[in-house]
């Protein structure tokens, strides 16, 4: 038979299994030979045998190498918290270079900074911290009203910073930018006026829920924490913890009552949420 028939066999050939079948005089055998004994010593031998050759019969790569003293350098961790530190700082002052660019109503020198500025804000959550509390100062510094080209640079670093975040805002960003969207604006005409948070409603997180709950009790935490603190401290943590709306409107009269009273006991005091 040729070598193609064998590979291409025909389909018209039907193949039979050949069994063998135990011959006729294997049931007459009267006795049937018994394994034979295992010497548990020759087995033991043999088995170390086989493995002293299986270590010597190793790769070099595989081999495990003998414990050693190893020279004592330069800790790693301190060299990337070197270079962390120092990239988190340039990132930082290039943004506030940028924010400074924009209030200073310098559009030209912010546009060439503004590519990566950008940048670290999708990149890295510190960015997007830094940027709330940097235009959180310029609130308090009385620089709410902006023309348009500052509008739409403000508007477009807050919608990445929010792009950026998830819709739970576990790191406060969402909460942080509700005071700054009610804050700065831009005159449109003498009678309308345009407020940033129209131009960030396309985000996940406001209609998320569980945010407002946080939200709510975060300010009515801060009140009550206002509340029983003295003049100074009082100012203090009002300078620090500027992020709420409600804050700022209860902040005059909170002042007063500490101020006229001289203290405040909590018996005197009664909450009421509706």
């Amino acid at each position: 038979m040729s070598p193609e028939n064998k590979e291409n066999p025909s389909p018209q050939q039907q193949y039979t299994q050949k069994v063998p079948q135990p011959t006729q005089t294997i049931c007459t055998r009267d006795s049937v030979p018994e394994f034979p004994h295992l010497d548990k010593d020759l087995v033991n031998a043999a088995i170390k045998e086989g493995l002293k050759k299986q270590q010597n019969s190793r790769p070099y790569s595989a081999r495990v190498s003998q414990p050693c003293i190893v020279k004592l350098g330069t800790a790693i961790h301190v060299l990337n918290g070197r270079t962390d530190i120092s990239q988190s700082a340039r990132r930082l002052e290039v943004l506030r270079q940028c924010l400074g660019y924009i209030f200073s109503d310098k559009i030209s020198e912010a546009k060439k900074t503004s590519g990566a500025v950008f940048y670290s804000i999708k990149s890295h959550e510190d960015a997007r911290i830094a940027l709330c509390n940097e235009l959180a100062s310029y609130k308090k510094q009385n620089k709410p009203k902006l023309n348009n080209q500052q509008f739409e640079m403000i508007a477009n670093l807050l919608n990445c910073a929010l792009e950026a975040s998830s819709s739970i805002d576990e790191h406060g960003i969402a909460y942080m930018v509700l005071t700054l969207a009610t804050t700065f604006h831009r005159k449109l005409s003498e009678e309308a006026t345009q407020f940033i948070y129209t131009d960030i409603q396309r985000h996940a997180v406001w209609a998320n829920m569980q945010f407002w709950e946080m939200s709510f009790y975060s300010d009515v935490q801060l009140q009550i924490r206002n509340l029983y603190l003295s003049h100074e401290d009082y100012n203090q943590n009002n300078n620090n913890n500027d992020n709420s709306a409600v804050t700022d409107s209860l902040s005059t009269s909170s002042a007063d009552t500490v101020t006229h009273q001289g203290s405040v006991r909590k018996d005197d005091v009664y909450i009421d949420f509706v």
